[in-house]
């Protein structure tokens, strides 16, 4: 038959195998430019190709031409598989890697890396700037106290509710652009968030993906029912730490003697204003009582120590 290669099978049946796997890549969709992505057939697999991507694929990997006794040895190595049509044969993922494997020269280390990358490196993990906009989203939430999912921004709610809400929006993108932590060219007003079919605070908060993890999951939205709250507390109790890292999140370097006083002087006490007041009614569990003013003084204290430290 031939030399023994990788797999306990010979070039005769490795051969085989390569073939189906060059019939398999002639049939990847246009979106997948592995060059520049996955690197390999494998990898694209157990990631962005779709049933449909990888039945057509596989389909066409199908192969007719192996003998019975062909068969039956890759079957035994594992390394295909009969598909839906009689005397049809296709790669198992064990086949599929041991042509890659020699093809694209990839080796065990390599898929480690891959998956790492891929599910275990979460965007999260990383310092990441967040975009002006959801700056003005994020300190809003944190000055309305939406610190649990009994206190979470509810947009599934009637329009005057929303509308109270985007005032506070308002409010906050204002002294936001006056201390020059986001920029004017990005504040509400110069956007002008205007919703056609939808409410332009709805329109606003449901376009928050990935928020999530940028705040390390202190941002949630609670899928498909249009609530949004910070989690922060536990059994009313608020993780004063854990604001502060939100806070440095938002400000940054830009938390100073200029402008610290002003932004505690303002968010501090807005949710025991008559615009925090408003949306009281919408949720189930508050922190509007005023022994929460400590907790988010201290927490602006380790957000202004945080920047003092990057400067």
């Amino acid at each position: 038959m031939g030399d023994s290669v990788a797999g306990g099978i010979d070039s005769y049946h490795f051969d085989i195998l390569n073939r189906m796997y060059e019939q398999c890549v002639g049939k990847l969709p246009i979106k997948a430019d592995l060059p520049n992505n996955e690197k390999t057939l494998f990898f694209y697999f157990i990631t962005r190709a779709s049933n449909n991507d990888r039945y057509l694929m596989m389909s066409t990997a199908a192969t007719k031409y192996i003998t019975l006794d062909d068969a039956a040895v890759l079957l035994e190595k594992g390394y295909i598989r009969r598909t839906d049509n009689i005397g049809f044969f296709t790669f198992t993922a064990k086949g599929l890697w041991l042509v890659e494997t020699a093809v694209n020269n990839i080796n065990n280390d390599d898929l480690i890396d891959f998956i790492d990358q891929k599910f275990f490196d979460i965007d999260g993990f990383d310092v990441k700037d967040i975009s002006d906009k959801r700056k003005v989203i994020l300190l809003s939430m944190v000055a309305v106290r939406s610190f649990s999912k009994g206190s979470a921004i509810n947009m599934r709610t009637d329009a005057e509710v929303k509308d109270k809400w985007l005032k506070v929006l308002y409010e906050i993108d204002e002294i936001m652009v006056k201390h020059e932590i986001i920029q004017k060219k990005n504040s509400m007003k110069e956007k002008k968030l205007n919703g056609k079919t939808e409410h332009p605070a709805s329109n606003l908060m449901r376009h928050t993906d990935g928020l999530s993890a940028d705040t390390k999951s202190i941002y949630n939205n609670l899928s498909g029912d249009n609530r949004y709250y910070l989690d922060l507390s536990n059994n009313k109790i608020v993780d004063t730490e854990r604001l502060g890292e939100l806070l440095t999140m938002i400000f940054g370097n830009k938390l100073n003697d200029n402008n610290y006083r002003d932004f505690v002087d303002f968010i501090v006490p807005y949710a025991r204003t008559e615009r925090g007041l408003d949306l009281i009614g919408s949720i189930t569990e508050d922190f509007y009582s005023l022994e929460y003013n400590d907790c988010l003084e201290d927490a602006f204290k380790i957000a202004k120590r945080n920047a003092e430290k990057t400067i």
